[in-house]
């Protein structure tokens, strides 16, 4: 890293002089007046420093009456860049907390489980042998459990740390600007600090996959062997080909939960409900991650599109109007806020979150962009895009996702954050180049993108979901189990929600074909 003296030399700066008055004397020399203001340094100097200590060209100094602008700038700067990252940190360690009581809640379930089947198999299994699949069961839940439990624990004793380095130094930092002083303490070393704290803290977060297990209880038939179920502790992960995904269950199929017409879908990272946009119906149903119907968000919604959920239960809705809607984490509808339109006549589609918290909203019409936000609406930038953002997804890289409505246009797109095309994804080997026409997208905390394709050929829907990693490589097929296909979110980081249009949702899992 270059030296901070030569950061400061490109830098104009200008002290208080309320604060350094022509009666304050240099502390190295008694008997000379704080004159002169070092820009290198950061620090006043007297005229003996000037010749001895600061001398020109190293050091770059003026007189403190022709400074010109403020010495806390850069450390209010650097104050506001560490908030920022201050909030990740805080947002990771929240988010340990969300994986360790659900690693808890599935553990118990797993048990009981593991219980209920031991106890309909023992009229007809040998007990030899089902108390050793018991035992063997239990230890692997056991392992698995400490062996989580030490790298949650880990995970978070070191966010914890980060969090104090960060919490001091904001501390010394917050000190300085409100005693508007920069000389009581070493200003340099302290924007040294903040700009290294910077380099050094990149909370990444815990992976929801630490919270995956599962015991699948065999059919009674095959419990006769003594084996009682199948244990399974991890989720999907980029090149994993010992799984498969498999249809759970369809949702949104009778009652107040019927789907009249799906669009997007996200799910909550807090409570892992199922939010789904019903564009006929002009509300989002809202479903527990088992599928099962909760409530419905209504508000001025106009044909809802696509929806996100911040990490702390914020809803966001794009309704093909050029306005984000915003609803509380209890489903209450609050506010309105406008998209960039650049004046351009356009609507919402695609919505997610990105590694940030930044909402990104996908324009179409006569404007191809993605306009940036701040949850409380505020715009940030608006990016460019060569095609229809119908539906967006965020990787953990920080890229973007840009499936678009369009069957001319067979592929998607993985841009950078001014929109620069990094990799393009056509049609996948197990997909006819002509069929295929990618719809919706999402991504997973482990570098796996999900890419529905709205297939349609002779008069039909085929459809199917594949992945792919985040340089665009193809991974493979998940499913053609699928029709219509709109939006597509995970659950968990092991399960997929995928919308299909006016038929009902379907859940698909992740199972592994072998004991873990």
């Amino acid at each position: 890293m270059a030296s901070h003296k030569h950061r400061y030399n490109l830098r104009s700066t200008k002290v208080d002089t309320s604060k350094v008055t022509k009666e304050e004397c240099c502390q190295k020399h008694k008997d000379q007046v704080l004159r002169w203001y070092c820009k290198t340094c950061g620090i006043p100097i007297c005229r003996e420093c000037t010749v001895l200590e600061h001398t020109s060209p190293e050091h770059d100094y003026v007189t403190i009456e022709s400074a010109t602008e403020d010495p806390l700038a850069e450390i209010k700067n650097l104050v506001a860049d560490c908030e920022a990252i201050s909030s990740k940190v805080n947002a990771a360690i929240t988010k340990v907390d969300m994986v360790k009581a659900r690693l808890d809640v599935r553990l118990t379930i797993a048990s009981k489980q593991l219980k209920d089947a031991e106890s309909k198999a023992k009229d007809e299994v040998f007990l030899k042998d089902l108390q050793e699949n018991v035992k063997t069961t239990t230890d692997q839940l056991n392992t698995i459990k400490m062996e989580r439990y030490a790298k949650i624990e880990n995970e978070k004793e070191n966010l914890q740390h980060v969090k104090s380095k960060l919490s001091n130094a904001l501390e010394m930092a917050n000190q300085v600007i409100e005693s508007s002083s920069t000389h009581d303490v070493g200003y340099s070393t302290l924007c040294e600090t903040l700009t290294q704290l910077q380099e050094d803290i990149k909370p990444v977060g815990i992976s929801h996959s630490l919270s995956v297990v599962k015991f699948t209880p065999s059919q009674m038939g095959s419990a006769e062997s003594g084996n009682l179920g199948t244990l399974i502790s991890k989720g999907p992960s980029p090149r994993d080909k010992t799984g498969k995904w498999v249809l759970e269950k369809e949702i949104g199929m009778e009652g107040q939960g019927k789907i009249i017409f799906a669009s997007g879908v996200a799910v909550d990272p807090n409570t892992s409900d199922i939010l789904i946009a019903d564009i006929s119906d002009k509300n989002i149903k809202v479903y527990d991650s088992d599928g099962n119907y909760k409530q419905v968000l209504e508000g001025d919604l106009n044909q809802p599109h696509d929806v996100a959920v911040s990490s702390d239960g914020f809803k966001f809705v794009t309704d093909r109007t050029e306005y984000v809607k915003v609803f509380s984490p209890d489903g209450t509808y609050l506010k309105q806020f406008p998209a960039d339109t650049d004046g351009s006549y356009m609507y919402l589609c695609g919505l997610t979150i990105d590694n940030d918290g930044n909402l990104l909203a996908g324009s179409t019409l006569n404007l191809h962009s993605i306009s940036k936000h701040k949850q409380d609406g505020t715009h940030i930038a608006t990016i460019k895009t060569d095609d229809h953002p119908y539906f967006l997804g965020a990787t953990s890289q920080g890229r973007i996702v840009v499936c678009v409505n369009n069957h001319n246009w067979r592929y998607a797109n993985i841009v950078d954050h001014m929109g620069n095309i990094l990799h393009t994804i056509n049609a996948p080997k197990d997909c006819e180049p002509w069929l295929w026409c990618p719809r919706s997208v999402c991504c997973s905390d482990d570098g796996i993108i999900y890419i529905t394709s709205f297939d349609q050929g002779d008069g039909e829907d085929y459809g199917g979901i594949y992945s792919y990693t985040e340089d665009g490589e193809y991974l493979g097929c998940v499913t053609t189990d699928v029709i219509h296909t709109e939006g597509i979110a995970l659950i968990d980081n092991d399960r997929l929600v995928v919308n299909q249009g006016e038929y009902p949702a379907k859940i698909f899992s992740y199972e592994m074909s072998e004991m873990y």
